[in-house]
């Protein structure tokens, strides 16, 4: 067991077993009586367990079961899973911001996997409402040093918040009262702040973009928390331009096929490719289809050969052609056509690039994963039913592999937006993937996201 600044359990996990025995009910239901037995350990009475606000009750549903659950609302085949279960602490009629939370993992069986909280056991707010919403996000505001000018009330949905316009920002900034625990000062009421300033161009007296979430004291109008929800890159230190400045040099093109023929009109190039190179990668997408015809072909051609050295056709579009002939890519000038696969009246719309580069040694082998298909379950460690990761492999190359990942759908890397450079992070033709704070089925901010 490990504790918080407020004096109860921040985590509690027991190594090899659990924390309690099976118990019957749902899991809401079994998560809060583990609380309320061990009331005293959290620093709560009886009424404040009772009060604990469910926030979320996630079932870990098995692999077959997540898309026909989650995306198409469907009944699960299975609905005898472990849970997650989010509580939040309320104080009256207010909800306890930033910390107060408490998780509880419920194996299917009503057995307590784990707990962590953020859980205060002080009960009663402090603080009378001296500042209004207005002066909360002036004061918010402020302190970030951001000037926002005149604040006007706005239509706001029946959600909690009170929605304020700026005339001199674009976008609205929002309020909306809160309880915030602190360890020394007990339970402050407080205006929980979103400022917010998205706009810019890089202008003098533009800026750069904010965003913040400030909790102001509603009595004294302190700022007891703020959090910067922007990320910014910095041309010294961050991976992302180091691995980019390590990247082929691309060449770009664009166009459209022949209103009369099948082709591009006139090939692109002359791109002129040196010596030492392993491999010419061609990437094209559409951009504008002819109806909804959208499905190109790639030709690469070299010098004079009217011949294509390579040809490439995967159905639809973005299509990525790859040319490596043993004994590596012939210096010279190579040229790029690309063709409709069903010729028709009219044209289709299309950019793309062309990079040589070196190849991966030959001994080096393709990605592969060993993944949980959905999630891990809620076993012993020494239940061999424990590890039920399966081998991902992005070519079948091997017996090992349970999956293969390529497909037409995923025709370049999953971190490349098709047929641009690799972004380098959890964003690309496969996936968009960043940090939930609010949602478990999607990201709710782009602005965490990890660097490869």
């Amino acid at each position: 067991m490990r504790w918080n600044a407020f004096g109860t359990p921040h985590i509690m996990v027991n190594h090899g077993g659990y924390l309690s025995g099976p118990r019957d009910g749902d899991a809401v239901d079994v998560a809060r009586a583990f609380v309320r037995d061990h009331r005293a350990l959290f620093r709560l009475s009886d009424g404040a367990v009772d009060a604990l606000e469910v926030l979320r009750d996630t079932p870990l549903y098995d692999s077959p079961d997540l898309a026909p659950v989650l995306r198409d609302g469907a009944d699960p085949a299975n609905p005898d899973v472990a849970h997650i279960v989010l509580f939040g602490q309320t104080f009256g009629d207010l909800s306890a911001a930033w910390d107060g939370l408490l998780v509880v993992g419920v194996q299917r069986d009503g057995r307590i996997v784990s707990v962590s909280s953020s859980v205060t056991g002080d009960t009663e707010v402090s603080g009378a409402e001296r500042l209004n919403a207005v002066q909360a996000i002036e004061a918010a505001a402020a302190e970030v040093g951001l000037d926002l000018g005149a604040l006007e009330l706005v239509d706001t949905p029946d959600d909690g918040w009170t929605t304020f316009a700026s005339d001199l920002v674009s976008d609205v900034q929002r309020a909306r009262q809160m309880a915030l625990p602190t360890p020394s000062d007990g339970v402050r009421r407080v205006w929980e702040i979103t400022l917010l300033k998205g706009h810019h161009d890089d202008r003098e007296e533009q800026g750069h973009p904010a965003a913040f979430i400030s909790f102001v004291d509603a009595e004294t109008g302190k700022v007891w928390l703020r959090n910067n929800r922007v990320d910014h890159l910095d041309d010294a230190t961050d991976p992302l331009l180091e691995l980019a400045s390590s990247e082929p040099s691309v060449e770009t093109f664009s166009g459209e096929t022949d209103d009369e023929g099948a082709c591009t009109a006139e090939p692109h190039g002359p791109f002129t490719v040196g010596a030492g190179n392993d491999q010419i990668s061609v990437a094209a997408a559409t951009t504008m289809p002819n109806g909804l015809d959208d499905d190109i072909m790639i030709d690469l051609l070299f010098e004079d050969d009217p011949n294509p050295v390579a040809h490439q056709d995967l159905l639809t579009s973005p299509e990525v052609l790859t040319y490596s002939p043993d004994g590596g890519v012939p210096e010279g000038d190579y040229f790029v056509s690309v063709c409709e696969f069903t010729p028709g009246p009219g044209s289709i719309g299309y950019s793309g690039t062309l990079a040589a580069h070196e190849t991966a040694d030959a001994d080096v082998q393709l990605p592969r994963w060993r993944v949980f298909p959905a999630n891990p379950p809620f076993v012993d460690a020494d239940d061999p039913s424990a590890d039920t990761r399966e081998l991902w492999c992005w070519i079948d190359d091997s017996p090992e592999c349970d999956e293969e990942q390529r497909n037409i759908a995923s025709r370049v890397p999953w971190d490349v937006q098709a047929p641009s450079l690799p972004t380098f992070t959890t964003d690309g033709n496969n996936a968009t993937t960043a940090i939930s704070e609010v949602s478990f089925l999607t990201p709710d901010t782009v602005f965490k996201r990890p660097v490869s």
